[in-house]
């Protein structure tokens, strides 16, 4: 999953004169990596902090999950509340697929 992440990240960054990403994490992503996964949960809060440092995109861990929905124009990733809600908003959704990643 952080291989597809990493993918998708470079998608957007190569992409971005021509579209913005805002990244809302899962509010779940924290606990359950502790639980199930912290080797892997290294590797994602590295990711984050890559992101945020690099400054290329927004990076929205605020308490307040509709400002997002209300400032995006589509929404993309793995389903859940946020995606529900610009889906019932009539924005675009695309739901990702984990398991294809962009071969070069």
């Amino acid at each position: 999953m952080i291989d597809k992440m990493r993918d998708v990240l470079r998608t957007f960054r190569k992409n971005q004169d021509e579209i913005a990403l805002l990244w809302r994490p899962d509010d779940y992503v924290q606990e359950v990596g502790e639980s199930m996964d912290p080797k892997s949960l290294q590797k994602y809060n590295e990711l984050v902090r890559k992101y945020r440092q690099e400054g290329w995109g927004i990076y929205d861990d605020s308490a307040d999950a509709e400002l997002a929905v209300q400032l995006c124009d589509a929404a993309y990733g793995d389903g859940g509340a946020v995606l529900n809600a610009c889906r019932l908003k009539g924005k675009p959704v695309m739901i990702q697929n984990a398991r294809l990643e962009e071969k070069y």
